[in-house]
């Protein structure tokens, strides 16, 4: 689902490839810290 998301971004252009590790990370902590996995402090 989320690549999709950033493929879709990318296409458009509101994205650069480069750009999609750092989002990827961010997006997947904060699906974890949303099912109880992180604390929110915790890297």
């Amino acid at each position: 689902m989320m690549a999709r998301l950033f493929a879709n971004r990318i296409i458009r252009g509101v994205m650069t490839l480069e750009e999609v590790p750092a989002m990827w990370r961010e997006q997947t902590r904060a699906l974890l810290v949303a099912d109880g996995y992180y604390d929110q402090g915790e890297e």
